[in-house]
């Protein structure tokens, strides 16, 4: 039988196959469950408690899951099967190491020993070639690298990024060729370039494996649980949403002034963000550019808080924000609200109670993606105006929702502040934010960005006024928060088919749901549902006052659909766990 139809198998229970992108800590891991078939590329993991076992043949076979040098020069199938098939009785195998019982209907499993290299993982080939694509880009306007160059780098950069590990065996030539629409020629002018520079060893009448290299350097989180699905990040997946560009050096030069040094930021920037990213009322000389909405946050808290001051904040809310009032000293008080926004009558009382330095609120809320409504926005406008508060509103996640996103800035721009950034409208990786704000303020906000760092980046800002120049952008935001929509609305109807009994509703805006697990701890379920390899937020670390969302947990719905049914049912698998430890 061929070793390319190999599965894991979860001692936990379930037999997942799963096609494997990016292992890490901090990066996020895609694989998605497949069904049996031929055409399958090999891979290989660091999962105790895992076992490999061969699918096809009756019953199927055991896979060795140790002597990894003699598979690495053996030249022959990479999956010897050196152990006897077990007994057939259905009595249940124990994993050495991990407590955990096997499923009865498979009982030909071989027992690896703790922290053993288990070889295995199955990978179907499209959605391999997925991966590669999304790796080679679209080709650039005035491109000078062939298709075989731009494949060739997108697989070294996998290997070399260790997305792909040692012994993992590459699709063949024609397979892969098939599923990018490329010659098989090309396919075969990367994996010979690949082999030329070391990266890859090609076995007579075996194929093309990743070169042995010692093993990966993020082995321990592996051993600590392979994140399979990160949705504990609410960011844009990639940089696929920036557009093509024929910007030459010399343009991303063009500072204002010439010597880069503007710690307001570029006048054209500015000007560019008051005419398409902030309510009316706010013009050029009222912003300063930041290093993203988190920096703008940052100088909002420094410039205006000492030790022992109070702000307002909504029951949950952003976690940078309350790190940054923290850092500078400061309390932070929550104010019941709704869906809608703060409660005015709340908000009054409040302020007079508290005498904040000022009131944060997110228009699209996050982590609820909630949305302010219109009379809301003005009534809390007209309570800052009435008790002479100053009001802060984050609205990185307005052009993220369903329908215009109001704000009290058009009913008092003299007493609001607003930032915002292009990480989730365009890509996180460009570091481009601002903060508009009256003139008192403003000038405490430049002193606090020539604290922090003088000025922008001139190149960064010369990139956002290209995009924020760029026709097309309105259309490109509007496609990509109709993407989000579409996703959002399958990974409610996943969590409905799969979860039943968790309880949330269904956000109008940004890139997350905010959900309640009744009876459940959602720091407990945090851990338990990454040992079943997805990532997800804490509700604790959202509200002032943890234990009021003890039992939330926030979830991002950013990723493709098949990610996310992927990740519903390792949560699944996950709550049923927690279910039963409660």
């Amino acid at each position: 039988m061929s070793s390319e139809a190999a599965s894991l198998t979860n001692m936990g229970g379930g037999t997942p196959t799963y096609t494997i992108s990016k292992v890490g800590l901090n990066a996020p891991t895609r694989m998605l469950a497949a069904e049996p078939r031929p055409d399958r590329v090999l891979v290989n993991a660091i999962c105790p408690g895992w076992v490999a076992t061969e699918m096809g043949g009756p019953g199927g076979r055991p896979v060795a899951a140790g002597a990894r040098s003699r598979r690495a020069s053996s030249g022959r199938r990479p999956f010897p099967t050196t152990a006897p098939p077990a007994a057939s009785s259905g009595t249940p195998t124990r994993c050495r190491g991990s407590g955990r019982r096997a499923e009865p209907a498979r009982p030909h499993i071989v027992e690896p020993s703790e922290g053993t290299w288990v070889e295995g993982v199955v990978v179907e080939v499209e959605q391999f070639a997925v991966v590669v694509a999304e790796r080679m880009g679209r080709p650039r306007r005035n491109e000078r690298r062939s298709r075989g160059e731009r494949l060739f780098d997108a697989l070294r950069e996998l290997v070399e990024g260790g997305d792909l590990l040692a012994e993992t065996r590459l699709p063949s030539e024609r397979a892969l060729a098939e599923a990018l629409g490329l010659s098989r020629g090309t396919v075969a002018s990367a994996y010979l370039s690949l082999n030329r520079i070391g990266l890859v060893e090609r076995r007579h009448g075996s194929g093309s494996y990743v070169r042995p290299g010692g093993r990966p350097t993020f082995s321990r989180w592996l051993r600590e649980g392979a994140i399979v699905v990160d949705l504990a990040k609410a960011v844009v997946p990639d940089a696929s949403l920036l557009p093509d560009t024929a910007l030459r050096v010399e343009d991303l030069l063009d500072a204002r002034p010439q010597d880069g040094y503007a710690p307001a930021g570029d006048p054209r920037l500015r000007a560019l963000v008051a005419a398409h990213a902030l309510p009316a009322g706010f013009g050029a000389e009222d912003i300063v550019v930041t290093s993203g909405a988190q920096q703008a946050i940052h100088l909002v808290a420094d410039a205006l808080l000492a030790p022992g001051d109070r702000i307002l904040v909504e029951p949950t809310t952003y976690p940078g924000m309350l790190a940054a009032a923290y850092r500078f000293g400061a309390e932070a008080i929550p104010v019941p609200g709704d869906r809608h926004g703060f409660d005015p009558d709340e908000l009054r009382a409040a302020i007079r109670r508290h005498r904040p330095a000022y009131a944060f609120s997110l228009p699209v809320h996050n982590p609820t993606g909630a949305m302010v409504s219109a009379r809301r926005a003005k009534a809390v406008a007209r309570v800052a105006a009435e008790e002479g508060a100053l009001l802060v509103e984050d609205r990185t996640l307005a052009e993220l929702a369903d329908g215009p996103v109001a704000s009290a800035a058009e009913h008092l721009p003299e007493r609001t502040v607003c930032l915002g950034s292009l990480s989730k409208t365009t890509w996180g990786g460009l570091r481009l934010g601002w903060v508009a704000a009256p003139t008192s303020v403003r000038t405490l906000l430049i002193e606090a960005k020539q604290r922090t760092d003088l000025a922008c980046s001139t190149l960064d800002q010369q990139l956002a006024i290209h995009l924020l120049r760029d026709p097309d952008r309105p259309r490109r935001v509007r496609a990509w928060a109709d993407t989000l929509a579409a996703r959002r609305d399958h990974f409610a109807a996943e969590l409905t088919r799969h979860l039943p009994e968790w309880e949330w509703t269904l956000p109008s805006g940004g890139l997350s749901l905010w959900a309640r697990l009744p009876g459940v701890d959602g720091e407990d379920f945090v851990a338990g549902a990454l040992r079943h390899g997805v990532a997800v937020s804490p509700g604790a670390v959202f509200a002032p006052d943890p234990d009021s969302a003890a039992e939330h947990i926030r979830l991002s719905f950013a990723w493709p659909e098949p990610v996310l049914s992927q990740a519903v049912e390792l949560l699944s698998a996950a709550w049923r766990e927690a279910r039963r430890v409660r």
